[in-house]
């Protein structure tokens, strides 16, 4: 099993994924076992940001779900996109309470 730190916090500074990772809780079993119920991103305007540094859930993993959304961005990040870039994070997710913007990079190369 690969370590926290390499799979959710790769391109963090290594004191802030230790602090990450030493945070991290196990996912309830429920959650997985539940019915499906109707999806919010079928009637409510989303977007989909794609983390090109996530090995966690490969960037093309992450396109494919992103098709569901209204729009897609990417961000040049690890899994959690707020750790690694905050500002960018804060700025798009503000940026789209203005409505739906067309697709782009946030911040970085798409690969």
């Amino acid at each position: 099993m690969r370590d926290p730190e390499e799979v959710f916090y790769n391109d963090c500074p290594p004191h802030i994924a230790a602090w990450a990772s030493a945070r991290l809780e196990h996912q309830s079993l429920i959650s997985w076992r539940q019915p499906l119920r109707p999806a919010a991103w079928r009637g409510i305007p989303s977007t989909y940001i794609v983390c090109t540094k996530d090995a966690a859930m490969p960037p093309s993993l992450q396109e494919r779900m992103a098709g569901r959304a209204g729009e897609m961005l990417f961000l040049d990040s690890s899994h959690p996109r707020s750790c690694r870039s905050p500002t960018q994070w804060r700025t798009s997710c503000a940026s789209r309470c203005n409505g739906p913007q067309p697709r782009q990079e946030i911040s970085g190369e798409r690969r």
